[in-house]
């Protein structure tokens, strides 16, 4: 994140009473409220619509139909952007919901419609995320692969990380996302050149606290400990621009079987982490002692993480293999061409991958191979 400006933080159960509170620190009078779908129905939402309301806000409720979210095109304007008289954005949502709310708020302070005063924005995650609400940008798609399209940003003036929210949204959310943030913590950790640290934390915060939270759905502590998760992915300073290779991995299978992202990278992830180790094992070696392994064996280190996964995932209900999901052994050749191919496209690393190793990873992840790691 850049050093130009840190968003407040309010971390905990119940922070997001104070939102009344912040509203008149920032001295907002017309508040333009985004939410995801999922809360439509939620009878809480419509208290605070209300309560603003009463407390003299301008409040208009916005729930973004699904798909809608997700932007394919920075120049295609949400009719939102035209209303001249907000000065105050809120985003209530997922990843993609607070994409999509910094990119309608950084849109109508481009516009400049109100004369008046410059946009306040305040996100408020709902699962935890990838950090991007920290960023200050917002990214679109191109071919299932996101890209920043501005160097503009847009902080948000405040974040309310509330454990209390996630209770509101489906626990298969709360999951995908997590496994998501983890995928995106391993991919940080291997690229950040400062604050290792959080990334690190990030990761032990997730394997440690997932399956509990899965279990226990009442457990604030674990769901906190999730969106923390998060949150430390954005103060973890790594401005991302190219395809991550985590991502270069689940895109050709995604695009080939009708699963999830979120399943398609709990398939994958314990397998790469066998080419994050090529990569640089010295901090894979920070992981491991982050999530306890005080005792660091380099023969067996690859295989340790992996397991460690493969038992993260299975705990929450992941498949831990490509044939459970509809791969066929015959896609296994295209797959590893097509990764390998946007690997050499867009790939951000100087160290040397060969092809063969996207096939032989392919080929362990198919048959299920976690013991192939022991070299």
């Amino acid at each position: 994140m850049s050093k130009e400006f840190t968003p407040k933080l309010v971390v905990g159960v119940g922070v997001f009473c104070r939102l009344k509170e912040e509203l008149e620190v920032h001295r907002s009078e017309k508040v333009l409220f985004i939410v995801e779908p999922t809360f439509k129905e939620l009878s809480f939402l419509y208290k605070i619509n209300s309560f603003l309301k009463k407390q003299g806000f301008q409040v208009r409720m916005h729930f973004v139909p699904k798909g809608e979210e997700t932007i394919q095109n920075p120049y295609k304007l949400p009719d939102l952007a035209y209303d001249a008289t907000f000065d105050t954005v809120i985003g209530l949502g997922n990843n993609e919901l607070l994409n999509y709310t910094t990119f309608t708020a950084t849109t109508l302070e481009r516009l400049g419609l109100n004369k008046k005063r410059k946009i306040t924005l305040f996100l408020i995650p709902s699962t935890p995320t990838t950090g991007i609400e920290a960023s200050g940008k917002f990214y679109t798609y191109e071919n299932n692969m996101r890209h920043f399209p501005f160097k503009r940003r847009l902080y948000p003036a405040i974040i309310f990380y509330d454990p209390l929210i996630t209770i509101h949204i489906p626990l298969l959310q709360l999951i995908r996302s997590s496994v998501i943030t983890l995928a995106k913590a391993i991919e940080y950790h291997y690229n950040s050149a400062t604050y290792r640290k959080l990334t690190t934390s990030s990761i032990q915060l997730i394997v440690h606290h997932l399956v509990r939270a899965s279990y226990h759905r009442k457990d604030l502590e674990a769901r906190e400990a999730l969106l923390r998760a998060g949150m430390f992915l954005g103060l973890s300073s790594v401005d991302w621009k190219r395809i991550s290779l985590i991502d270069c991995f689940v895109l050709p299978v995604y695009q080939k079987v009708q699963v999830s992202v979120a399943t398609v990278t709990a398939v994958m992830l314990p397998y790469v982490v066998k080419l994050y180790r090529e990569i640089d094992e010295q901090r894979e070696r920070e992981i491991l002692l982050a999530l306890g392994y005080t005792k660091y064996n380099k023969a067996q280190s690859s295989s340790t993480l992996s397991y460690r996964l493969v038992n993260v995932f299975k705990g929450v209900g992941f498949p831990i293999d490509l044939r459970s999901i509809g791969v066929k052994e015959k896609d296994l050749d295209e797959l590893a061409f097509t990764a390998y191919g946007l690997w050499m496209r867009e790939g951000y690393c100087s160290k040397e991958l060969t092809e063969e190793s996207f096939y032989s990873l392919y080929r362990e992840a198919y048959a299920g191979n976690i013991e192939s790691f022991f070299e």
